[in-house]
Order: structure tokens, then sequence, then C-alpha cells
């Protein structure tokens, strides 16, 4: 699915546009840490000691998983007409 305007939410400026659709066209697996379910990612950025080198990683790999889930949000509102506030 392709954005041709502002999506709902956090990705209604033309930068955020050119993202949204990035990522609609990315799989789960094309993500940092991909190979991680939500939950495991969500658990092991939570747990890392932040005097671990490896910090940095898990916080960029758990802001592309926010960021694309997101993303997989709006295209399963838009195939379910929902338009929001209701």
């Amino acid at each position: 699915m392709k954005f041709s305007g502002p999506v709902q939410g956090h990705w209604n400026t033309p930068e955020g546009t050119d993202k949204a659709n990035e990522y609609a066209e990315m799989s789960r697996d094309d993500l940092a840490m991909g190979n991680m379910s939500d939950l495991e990612l969500a658990n092991a950025q939570y747990l890392v000691s932040r005097d671990s080198i490896s910090l940095l990683s898990y916080q960029t790999a758990a802001k592309e998983r926010i960021r694309w889930l997101s993303v997989q949000l709006a295209i399963a509102r838009h195939h379910l007409g929902w338009k929001g506030g209701e």
C-alpha cells in the first residue's frame, strides 16, 4: 500500500509520508533485530544495561519497530475503512 497524502498521526508531514511509504514496503525481517518478536525486543531493550555498548542498538531497533508497527496499524485501519475518532 502506498500513502498518497499525509498519514493520520505523527506521519502527517511530507517527510513522514515518505517514511511511512518506506516502512510500508518493509517486512518485520527487514528491520533491525527483526528476528525478535515485539515482546522479546521490548524486554531486551528494557533489560539492557545502561552501560552496555549494545544499548544504542536496542534503542534504534525499538524505535524502528514502533515506527513500523505504526504504519502497519495505519494500513490495517485503511483496509477496515476506519476513519478514527469513532
